[in-house]
């Protein structure tokens, strides 16, 4: 029984050590990709570690934002056509949202991971 309760300690003491459940490093590299109907104008703005940049482009476009947490917000600038924005970490989509609404806005955001 005490070699079970010792084992167990060490198990929880080395989950805590580890940072299981903490947030990402400011460091984390995101990729921020536009896409939709292409040609579409769009302007916004990228978010990483609280530090925040304006773009404005055509569709398609990818953009990469450093540290954690990273959001994205862009708005077209016409009636017509989709936007879609996609955020993601080494290759895994973390969220993506999409609108053809004229003017319409969207927002990513990398969220708890």
């Amino acid at each position: 029984m005490k070699t079970v309760l010792i084992s167990l300690f060490l198990i929880s003491l080395l989950v805590i050590l580890t940072g299981c459940g903490g947030p990402p490093s400011s460091n984390s590299k995101y990729v921020v990709e536009v896409t939709g109907t292409d040609g579409v104008e769009f302007t916004g703005s990228l978010n990483g570690a609280g530090n925040s940049n304006s773009v404005e482009g055509t569709v398609p476009q990818t953009y990469e934002v450093i540290g954690w947490p990273a959001a994205a917000v862009m708005q077209k600038k016409g009636e017509t056509g989709t936007l879609t924005v996609t955020i993601s970490k080494n290759d895994k989509i973390l969220n993506t949202q999409s609108t053809s609404a004229a003017f319409g806005v969207v927002t990513v955001s990398s969220g708890q991971e």
